[in-house]
């Protein structure tokens, strides 16, 4: 049986920010990853600042497995405010999820959006949770964690789970089903103006068995793939199959010894008894072949059920270690992109076991570039091409990259990735990486140059409003971290603030982002709750508070450690062993 699938789309504004939004986000993050990781139950899309584009390509792509569509943020009568303040208008949106046969529930968490329950009800979805009036962000987040933590436990309805978060509302038992209707014009406008409340459930007329739907239901073995369970249910049949071989093997014998004992028993001398004995020995042996089997057949069975918990325990790790101590950064990247440029530099400062490589990816995905992106890598420790020395060998190596004419020009090189990827839209991200190679103040150097220049040209071919987004990253692992009054800093701070001035890093969208700092046992250890780790991995507070040391240790030996605390050591060669690098300066 698939699992049931969850789309989360997250939309704030710059101008009307909604900062309990991240609360309701962590919290519903939480919840599915305790579902998918832990229990594997559901598989969900993570949640992340949408645009139309990223919804028609997320429901063009998976939208035939999606059974809960959750969107929260601003929203109208007849429209939801998207990315970048987006309207996107309830026609555009019924086109869209129209006819998506497993899409069952709706749930539009923001201001005033009883007016599209109708249309989303025509269109086929079964059932809609929706607003009255203009709510405030803590209310909306309140109520959607409650909603989720009751539907997210096995065998409660979704009528079930309503009621619970219209209860949690209010603080007081409330009348069953006193704020679900069949529809948007149903008994629930009697209720509103002596009992008002924000939210109600809309279904259809003729979908009332919608409401005993359970999103999370009590199938035998939930907590196992479909390819596990028919695994396990063929083991199952095959030890059913030999018990009804042992069952008229023991009715066989029973008739023999009856025979037996009809004859005058086995010590009577009697000479018909002597050709029955050995059918009865051959019958308690075919007995024991059958039971043999039987236990193999149970072993396998608990092979097949380890194998899926170690797999599962890969998953949660390898997932928790990703989260490891970037939260500094990502909290400054997302300051960023609430400021609404969708274009910058990002220089990534650490040591050679700090892992930008991995913050780089954690980056990418928290503003959501995930899939279809141009990436121009410029690598210093690439092996077929040397070090670029100028500015110009940066242009030829991106002219390189994207196959273009030897000779063609900077100016001809930004045209080229404004029309045939920026504006298509797709994500460009350019990527300086090992830097570290050479000395600093040369590549710092060559950075400035080549970015004010290549921002130039490209504000000058971008004076229209697109979706992409245009990242520079720059990777620093020839950082040393400095520890003074407390606070960490890098060495190469002040070289990159002046680089930069002041007055040019807002200008040119250039962000210097904080230190990736050594992990300390404080940290880990609460990391460890965060994560919520399951038991079997063995990390007791005082197992992770022995890690890391007084000094602590930076992500990667971390993560090293942990892999052999936990004997999953190949976890960290085949995941994270690439990111190590050795600085030779």
């Amino acid at each position: 049986m698939a699992k049931p699938v969850i789309f989360f789309a997250f939309a704030n504004s710059i101008e009307r920010y909604l900062p309990n939004l991240k609360k309701e986000e962590r919290a519903l993050m939480d919840m599915a990853l305790q579902l998918k990781m832990d229990q594997g139950l559901i598989d969900f899309i993570p949640p992340m600042q949408i645009s139309s584009d990223d919804l028609f390509h997320y429901i063009a792509k998976i939208g035939e497995q999606i059974n809960i569509l959750h969107f929260s943020g601003h929203a109208a009568s007849y429209h939801l405010e998207l990315d970048h303040s987006q309207k996107y208008n309830i026609d555009q949106f019924c086109n869209l999820i129209g006819g998506l046969n497993h899409l069952k529930l709706v749930f539009l968490n923001g201001c005033s959006t009883k007016g599209m329950v109708d249309k989303l009800l025509a269109a086929g979805v079964q059932a809609v949770i929706a607003t009255s009036e203009s709510i405030d962000d803590y209310t909306a987040t309140d109520f959607s964690i409650a909603f989720y933590h009751a539907f997210s436990t096995k065998g409660k309805s979704l009528r079930f789970a309503f009621n619970q978060a219209v209860s949690n509302l209010s603080n007081q038992p409330t009348e069953a089903d006193k704020f679900i209707a069949r529809s948007s014009m149903g008994r629930f406008d009697a209720l509103a103006e002596r009992d008002p409340l924000p939210w109600a459930l809309y279904y259809n007329n003729d979908d009332q068995l919608i409401l005993d739907w359970q999103w999370i239901s009590e199938d035998a073995h939930p907590e196992f793939d479909e390819e596990i369970n028919l695994k396990i249910e063929s083991l199952r049949k095959n030890i059913a199959d030999l018990n009804n071989q042992i069952k008229k093997l023991q009715k066989d014998k029973a008739s023999l010894d009856l025979a037996i004992a009809n004859l005058g028993g086995a010590d009577s001398g009697n000479p018909a008894i002597a050709g029955l004995l050995p059918l009865i020995q051959d019958n308690i042996t075919q007995q024991e072949t059958l039971q043999a089997e039987i236990s193999r057949q149970h072993s396998l069975i608990k092979a097949e059920i380890n194998q899926h918990d170690k797999v599962q325990l890969k998953e949660r790790l390898i997932a928790a270690l990703n989260n490891l101590n970037y939260n500094t950064q990502i909290f400054n990247f997302e300051k960023i992109l609430l400021e609404g440029k969708n274009y910058g530099a990002f220089i990534l400062q650490g040591s050679g076991m700090c892992g930008q490589d991995i913050l780089e990816k954690r980056l990418l995905d928290f503003a959501g570039i995930r899939y279809d992106y141009k990436e121009i890598l410029i690598d210093f420790a690439s092996k077929s091409h040397p070090p670029p020395a100028s500015v110009k060998d940066i242009w030829a190596r991106i002219q390189i990259d994207l196959q273009l004419p030897k000779d063609t020009s900077p100016e001809e090189i930004v045209a080229y990735i404004v029309t045939h990827h920026y504006k298509t839209p797709k994500d460009v991200i350019i990527l300086f990486n090992n830097i570290n190679i050479r000395p600093p103040d040369l590549n710092i150097s060559l950075i400035k140059t080549f970015w004010l220049a290549f921002l130039e040209l490209f504000q000058t071919l971008t004076t229209t409003h697109t979706l992409a987004k245009l990242f520079l990253f720059v990777l620093d692992k020839n950082c040393l971290i400095q520890k003074k009054d407390g606070v960490y800093s890098s060495n190469m701070e002040h070289k990159y603030l002046t680089a930069f001035a002041q007055e040019d890093i807002p200008k040119h969208a250039t962000h210097l982002m904080p230190i990736v700092e050594p992990v300390h046992a404080a940290y880990l250890n609460q990391w460890r709750i965060d994560q919520k780790l399951p038991l079997d991995l063995g990390l007791t507070a005082e197992i992770v508070e022995a890690l890391t040391g007084e000094e602590g240790k930076f992500i990667l030996p971390t993560i090293k450690e942990i892999c052999k605390q936990t004997q999953l050591e190949n976890i960290y060669y085949e995941n994270f062993q690439q990111y190590e690098y050795i600085i030779k300066l």
